[in-house]
């Protein structure tokens, strides 16, 4: 990974260093994943439910997207899915909208630090 790469992930919230160290510290797996990530549709998926006011599946979304985002160290999109995932664990979509912006936010910076 170029360092370029490396600084726009921190920057948008990624601990690499704990990510390789996740993949066993292979950092060339670690990275396959991350350029992985991109292509994966739990965020759309969570719009989607969102927008429907589907809890269970704004909730199966939010978990899934929380649990592939914390494997890969994305610290800052892991905070941030954290109290919608658990407004809509408790059926709240009011509460988890309130907390979207900031999960939209967090998703993009990784996006843009993943599109090279």
């Amino acid at each position: 990974m170029e360092e370029l790469e490396k600084a726009k992930l921190t920057v948008a919230g990624v601990n690499l260093h704990s990510g390789v160290e996740r993949f066993m510290n292979n950092e060339r797996l670690y990275e396959t994943f991350l350029l992985k990530f991109p292509g994966d549709l739990n965020m759309e998926r969570l719009r989607q439910a969102m927008a429907a006011e589907e809890a269970s599946l704004a909730f199966h979304a939010a978990h899934t997207l929380m649990g592939m985002a914390a494997n890969l160290s994305m610290e800052n999109l892991c905070e941030a899915l954290r109290p919608a995932t658990e407004a809509l664990r408790g059926g709240n979509i009011a509460l988890a909208k309130t907390h979207m912006r900031r999960v939209e936010e967090a998703y993009l910076l990784i996006i843009e630090a993943l599109n090279k």
